[in-house]
């Protein structure tokens, strides 16, 4: 954010005797509530760009209908699995309906694959 590097500039200016400033600038009650909004801004900021790229994903799938692309399974836990699918550069996690569900996985080291 530039302004929020225009205040920290302008205190580390006054601190070293570089540059005088106005009294409001060094006053710690106003600093922390700048540096509030800031972060709440910055908060919100990051909230919409994950909000934006989940909303565009999913018209970019919509579009396409039924994929099957190769995924790699990152981490296994007891509900879910999280998988990675380089193709699109996704990665999720897939969780199962039931806590119940036990599932009997084995691994084909010479093919590679997962088998259920």
């Amino acid at each position: 954010m530039v302004y929020s590097d225009v205040i920290v500039h302008r205190l580390l200016a006054v601190c070293v005797g570089a540059d005088p400033t106005y009294p409001a600038l060094t006053d710690k009650q106003k600093q922390q509530q700048l540096c509030n909004n800031l972060n709440y801004r910055h908060k919100m900021a990051q909230y919409a760009q994950r909000s934006s790229v989940a909303f565009h994903t999913q018209l970019f799938f919509k579009s396409k209908g039924v994929v099957s692309e190769e995924g790699f399974v990152l981490f296994v836990r007891k509900n879910a699995v999280v998988v990675l699918i380089p193709k699109y550069g996704l990665e999720g996690t897939v969780f199962f309906d039931s806590k119940d569900l036990k599932l009997k996985v084995t691994f084909d080291e010479e093919e590679g694959h997962v088998f259920t």
